[in-house]
């Protein structure tokens, strides 16, 4: 199951704003997580959650070791994907459910609506891929649409 998932069919990821953005975030978390303006910024994002979870999870995902680890991932995401979009997997018939994010702000419509258009391409290109629309939510699905998540679990299962 993939869920609202960085997409190889997603032109966005190959551009040079994409890789200007994931430069300068490289360079800020580290330090805005020492001085605790990132923890106030994933609060911010992720207003979807209610207290406790929302504090906790924030505070989790906003210590400097976090910030590292975030930092080292997103700088293979390019280059992973492009490996997608060279040798992408043969799942055969197996079910996969694309779970996409549709909710987005005036300034996101268009990455948000790309994106949406990427996941879909790649639920049709595979023999048991199946587009899911998560209209309430935006990237953190699991976050604002718990439920559909676990539903189409559920659904893997039986």
């Amino acid at each position: 199951m993939l869920v609202d998932p960085s997409d190889e069919h997603a032109a966005l990821y190959f551009s040079r704003m994409f890789r200007a953005q994931a430069a300068i975030q490289s360079v800020l978390l580290e330090p805005l997580a020492r001085i605790g303006l990132l923890g106030w910024a994933l609060r911010a994002m992720n207003s979807d959650l209610e207290e406790p979870l929302r504090s906790a999870t924030a505070a989790a995902s906003s210590t400097r070791s976090a910030a590292r680890a975030a930092r080292a991932e997103n700088a293979h995401v390019v280059a992973g994907l492009q490996h997608l979009r060279d040798e992408p997997f043969n799942l055969g018939d197996l079910p996969v459910p694309v779970i996409s994010g549709r909710r987005a702000g005036r300034l996101e419509r268009a990455s948000r609506d790309a994106l949406s258009r990427a996941h879909c391409t790649t639920a049709h290109g595979l023999k048991g891929g199946r587009y899911i629309e998560a209209r309430r939510s935006g990237h953190m699905v699991p976050f604002s649409e718990p439920e559909l998540v676990a539903r189409e679990v559920l659904s893997l299962l039986q």
